[in-house]
């Protein structure tokens, strides 16, 4: 196992992923998505309870 190393082109592609992360609209967007991922998770978990309770009601 050789140490991970960073030759120079994989080492300009990290310094422009770091820099486009860094920019405001991408930052924007990706806070945007993550909302997104948390309002659907809820969505699901509360959707999941309530066909639960259902079931448990109607003894399907």
């Amino acid at each position: 196992m050789q140490p991970f190393t960073f030759d120079e082109k994989s080492k300009r592609n990290y310094n422009a992923l770091i820099f486009a992360f860094s920019s405001e609209r991408l930052r924007f967007l990706v806070s945007l998505y993550h909302t997104h991922i948390f309002v659907f998770s809820v969505y699901f978990v509360v959707d999941f309870f309530y066909a639960v309770y259902n079931t448990k009601i109607y003894n399907v």
